[in-house]
């Protein structure tokens, strides 16, 4: 009994001492402001995907900015609604 309690420990600091290396993560919800008036713009949330972070557009402050669709996008993106659009694709820990 006292073998597999031990092994039990052991697996358990193994799992929390790779979780606290690797750092914390920047998923979750994100308030953005604007680069110019330090305004808020709005709400983007960042998920962690197998490694990979993507992160889309949940919300504006501004009703009137939540109907435009991104005519700035040079991709796939290029007039889609600004609610939900990917704007972090691909990014990886450096």
């Amino acid at each position: 009994m006292r073998y597999h309690h031990g092994l039990f420990v052991l697996a358990a600091l193994v799992a929390a001492s790779s979780s606290w290396a690797s750092g914390p993560s920047p998923a979750g919800n994100w308030r953005t402001f604007d680069d110019h008036t330090g305004q808020e713009r709005g709400l983007v949330h960042i998920d962690e995907i197998g490694g990979v972070m993507v992160g889309h557009v949940v919300s504006t402050v501004d009703p009137a900015e939540a109907a435009n669709v991104c005519d700035k996008c040079d991709d796939d993106r290029r007039g889609k609604p600004l609610i939900g659009l990917e704007i972090i694709r691909g990014m990886q820990p450096d």
